[in-house]
């Protein structure tokens, strides 16, 4: 994966979505042993090809604004009578 994110410009290894990417890799491999020999290149080429697919997008801008919770009381307080 790390691979493929530095045969991309400009993309960094956690910029590419792991479960798409190892599952699309872990499926290739195991193909890798009926694959000839002579054509074992060309299937890390496509490997290497299909990395801009797993790509991930930018992650949008997270806002997270402090505020002051009202702390419990300890004391039971009573319901408020109703004349």
């Amino acid at each position: 994966m790390c691979q493929m994110a530095y045969d991309q410009n400009k993309v960094m290894p956690y910029q590419i979505g792991f479960k798409q990417a190892s599952l699309f890799l872990i499926g290739q491999l195991q193909l890798l042993p009926a694959v000839a020999p002579g054509r074992i290149l060309e299937v890390m080429n496509y490997i290497l090809d299909m990395a801009e697919s797993f790509t991930l997008p930018e992650r949008r801008a997270r806002s997270y604004p402090r505020a002051v919770k009202r702390r419990p009381s300890r004391y039971a307080t009573r319901p408020s009578k109703t004349c």
